[in-house]
């Protein structure tokens, strides 16, 4: 009810409990985050933090990878 209420489509949200979040990838990295955290007990791999960060911000690192300094 609350992702139609947000402006997502049933077929949305039932890909989002699905995990197969392919239709936007800001939601998509968010969704990690949050489903890493709730399984891990608070804690996030660096790699998924860093993934995420990237895709929200599109500030990237100019290699296009995912580790290291940027």
């Amino acid at each position: 009810m609350a992702g139609t209420a947000a402006g997502l489509s049933e077929d949305e949200t039932v890909a989002i409990r699905e995990n197969r979040v392919d239709f936007d990838p800001k939601l998509a990295a968010l969704l990690a985050v949050a489903r890493e955290a709730t399984g891990n007990v608070g804690e996030v791999d660096d790699q998924t933090w860093q993934s995420a960060s990237c895709t929200a911000t599109r500030r990237c690192p100019a290699d296009g990878s995912l580790s290291g300094d940027w």
